[in-house]
């Protein structure tokens, strides 16, 4: 399930990229109706943007079949990996 992004004024102090990992929690009251609810079959993916918060589960009830759930990130907003930042660098 993805959920939107929780709004940024209900934690004014907090990376809206870094809610819900490390000491920040997020309960799922918080979240409202999930945007999307599918499940993936052998071979799908699903990109899921930054800042929105996702649930999943990697094991199928009926046929107890385990998958992998994998997160890859870049932290742009950490690295300045931005294109204001490489134009900065050009000129």
């Amino acid at each position: 399930r993805v959920f939107a992004p929780p709004e940024p004024s209900a934690r004014p102090a907090v990376d809206p990229f870094e809610r819900g990992k490390a000491q920040d929690r997020l309960d799922l009251s918080e979240l409202g109706e999930p945007l999307v609810e599918t499940t993936l079959g052998v071979g799908q993916t699903l990109y899921v943007p930054a800042g929105f918060p996702h649930t999943t589960s990697t094991v199928d009830v009926e046929t107890e079949d385990c998958s992998v759930h994998l997160t890859l990130n870049i932290d742009t907003h950490i690295w300045a990996l931005s294109y204001e930042y490489a134009r900065r660098l050009a000129l």
